[in-house]
């Protein structure tokens, strides 16, 4: 991809050089131009130039794909996102098809907590001033409890669709003229 003119652009040349910037950075998360250029379709002269100031190229989709899988870490896409107002959140790792009621009310018990401790120190924070200054974010470690609220709202998110779309394929499978049996009420269960 080549740049074109600046004038026809949405972004300025700042936040350009901001994704060569991510892109430098997650070349060397995946250890540097020789170990990049082996998980990927481009050797390393061609990477180097991705993150060249000089250069108009920018890199290509899949090599981010390539790459960010390689190091475990959205860096150029999470560059990306914040270019236009958005932030990723990792969905957490599901270990098997957990749908007993102890998960959902360990995940509905754990969201009250998350909230009730945010709002907690939320409450301090504000006290002193009626404002949340920089030392009280830090003190009260808002942004540790609103994370921990996040992660915890979007497991029991991505858990609800799970359910919803596993609900969904067994309604097709029991379709009329769905030659393959439903699966037993106890698949995935261990029989006691």
């Amino acid at each position: 991809m080549v740049l074109q003119s600046a004038d026809h652009r949405p972004y300025s040349d700042v936040e350009y050089s901001q994704l060569k910037q991510a892109t430098r950075h997650l070349v060397k998360a995946c250890g540097g131009l020789e170990a990049a250029a082996a998980v990927t379709r481009v050797g390393h002269s061609e990477l180097s130039r991705y993150y060249d100031p000089r250069e108009k190229l920018l890199i290509p989709a899949d090599i981010i794909a390539d790459l960010e899988r390689d190091c475990g870490r959205p860096i150029l896409t999470q560059t990306l996102a914040n270019l236009i107002g958005f932030e990723l959140v990792q969905l957490p790792h599901t270990a098997g098809n957990r749908d007993d009621c102890h998960h959902w009310s360990a995940l509905l018990a754990l969201l009250g907590e998350e909230t009730a401790a945010l709002l907690q120190n939320l409450a301090k924070g504000l006290a002193d001033h009626g404002t949340l200054s920089e030392d009280a974010i830090a003190d009260n470690r808002l942004i540790e409890h609103l994370d921990n609220l996040l992660e915890t709202a979007i497991q029991l998110r991505h858990t609800m669709l799970r359910k919803r779309e596993r609900a969904s394929r067994l309604r097709a499978l029991r379709q009329p003229g769905n030659n393959r049996p439903a699966p037993p009420p106890t698949a995935g269960k261990i029989a006691r």
